[in-house]
């Protein structure tokens, strides 16, 4: 009586992983071995990450601005006297009025590029802690963004006072310089008005980035890469 037929199973191996070796399955449904867990650095989510560049950028401008702001201050009276050894009367006539309503204004101008150098300070500060991985730079670039965007509106209401007192100033010499040049006087007011709309648009958009980036600090996300736990319990976003 033939023995039994010889098999290519070898011995201990079962049907079942022979019929999936038949049926087309080379690792008989064994599950692969899982892969080894990440064990470097938290990567750094985009929204942070911008955040961080916006800040350091910002924040260096901020400062440089702060600082030939409170010079110009100082040095109008020179610019006006430049102007008035020009040998333009008219020009001479509107510079040293000009200067005159920037002494009313001198000391809250003053204050406010003293706000803004600090807020900039605290961006780069910030920038540099969120580049460091540092939990304290959510908190203070929070309380940064909240002080610049409340800084910004107070800044644009004063500029809206300033720019009321200067504008008949500008205004009666543009007239005056229309006599010898036609059409001057409307252009150059035209001028001025694009010019101060684009300055309250580039305002809101500031104002608007402030409010985005407190609100973005606060987010599980961010919480998360800190090793920290949010601010506002909101779920965690893929930006």
């Amino acid at each position: 009586m033939p023995g039994p037929e010889p098999s290519d199973r070898g011995e201990g191996v079962s049907d079942d992983v022979f019929t999936a070796n038949v049926a087309g399955d080379p690792i008989g449904n064994v599950g692969a071995a899982p892969p080894p867990a990440y064990t470097g650095p938290p990567i750094r989510p985009l929204g942070l990450t911008i955040i961080m560049v916006l800040c350091l950028l910002f924040g260096v401008f901020g400062t440089l601005q702060g600082i030939l702001g409170i010079g110009g201050l100082f040095l109008g009276d020179l610019f006006a006297e430049m102007a008035a050894s020009s040998g333009d009367t008219a020009q001479a006539r509107m510079q040293m009025e000009l200067q005159e309503t920037n002494r009313r204004f001198m000391i809250p101008n003053v204050l406010l590029l003293l706000g803004g150098i600090t807020i900039a300070v605290s961006l780069v500060a910030g920038g540099a802690g969120i580049a460091m991985r540092r939990l304290w730079s959510v908190g203070c670039l929070r309380k940064a963004f909240l002080a610049a965007a409340v800084l910004e509106v107070i800044r644009v209401i004063l500029a809206g006072f300033q720019q009321a007192a200067n504008m008949p100033i500008m205004e009666r010499y543009f007239r005056e310089s229309s006599q010898q040049m036609p059409g001057f006087a409307n252009l150059t007011t035209t001028f001025m008005w694009a010019g101060l709309v684009f300055w309250l648009v580039w305002a809101t958009v500031k104002i608007g980035l402030m409010l985005w980036g407190r609100h973005y600090l606060g987010s599980p996300q961010v919480a998360g890469y800190f090793g920290a736990p949010s601010t506002d319990g909101r779920q965690e976003s893929s930006f």
